[in-house]
């Protein structure tokens, strides 16, 4: 099971309007709708995906908590 995957399925279609608010330790907050998450962590699958990273490569996200950590996450997992 692919988490990116899993997660588009639940919520694309469904809730592609509905805002997503992160709040982070930092401080930092962020909303997105669920449609942006997932445009912005394709275009960074793409990104990483030209630059040679393949499915089953290792990946460390060194980064404090903050929302792009999260569409970093989702970017990684998307790689396929």
């Amino acid at each position: 099971m692919n988490i990116f995957d899993e997660v588009y399925r639940l919520n694309s279609h469904r809730l592609p309007k509905r805002a997503m608010s992160m709040a982070f330790d930092n401080g930092d907050r962020a909303v997105f709708t669920y449609r942006e998450l997932f445009e912005k962590a394709a275009e960074y699958a793409d990104i990483l995906t030209k630059a040679g990273i393949r499915a089953g490569d290792r990946v460390a996200i060194a980064a404090e908590s903050s929302p792009w950590w999260i569409i970093s996450f989702f970017a990684v997992c998307k790689i396929r």
